[in-house]
């Protein structure tokens, strides 16, 4: 503080050396800014002293740890699969399995992206549609062989609305879906369509490898 009130002192006695000399300059530039940095150099010395009681204690980056407590079984009674009729749905529908077991409902999920499909919606009746539709069906009559219930359901159009519209309206609980792990362009497509659905619906997302 000693230190701050000699260089301050300085500088007025050097202000009005050059005053006495004239110069109109001196009061109307050199004063102000003589003044403005006493002022920083005031700020400087108390602020850390000011503040010095206010710093957390913790600085951790990520915030501190919760206490989890008690945690009761979450049963899932309403799970969306989504298939595409690949080697990998077997793998994607048995988590699917695993997570509600035979309590639950199985919302099958495939979406036809058809130029028919995306123009005609539910009316399509190109080869593919009804295709992927028999599709459906087998799966289905599978997992009621095995004890499951499920029902089909086809998306025309945007994978990714199509499957968010579905889940709304069916009220799913559970997502699974799988991360088929193609290599190219896609990978990047399918690893699109994963990412954006996650981030529009409100429900938990599995995504299977």
């Amino acid at each position: 503080m000693v230190i701050i009130s000699l260089n301050v002192k300085l500088i007025v006695e050097e202000i009005s050396t050059w005053g006495a000399e004239g110069g109109w300059y001196v009061y109307v530039i050199v004063v102000p800014l003589a003044i403005l940095i006493g002022l920083l150099l005031l700020f400087i010395f108390l602020y850390p002293l000011v503040n010095s009681g206010k710093k957390e204690v913790n600085a951790a980056p990520h915030g501190n740890a919760l206490n989890i407590q008690e945690i009761e079984k979450i049963s899932y009674v309403r799970i969306g699969i989504t298939v595409d009729f690949s080697k990998n749905d077997r793998n994607t529908i048995r988590h699917a399995l695993i997570q509600g077991g035979k309590g639950a409902h199985y919302y099958l999920i495939h979406v036809v992206e058809t130029a028919v499909a995306r123009y005609h919606g539910k009316s399509a009746l190109d080869y593919e549609t009804q295709s992927d539709a028999d599709n459906l069906e087998k799966y289905r009559n599978n997992l009621a062989e095995l004890g499951y219930e499920s029902t089909a359901h086809i998306g025309y159009g945007g994978t990714v609305q199509a499957i968010v519209e579905i889940a709304d309206k069916n009220k799913l609980e559970l997502l699974v879906m799988g991360a088929h792990g193609h290599q190219g362009i896609k990978d990047l497509i399918l690893g699109t369509t994963v990412n954006s659905v996650r981030h529009k619906v409100s429900i938990p997302v599995l995504i299977v490898r």
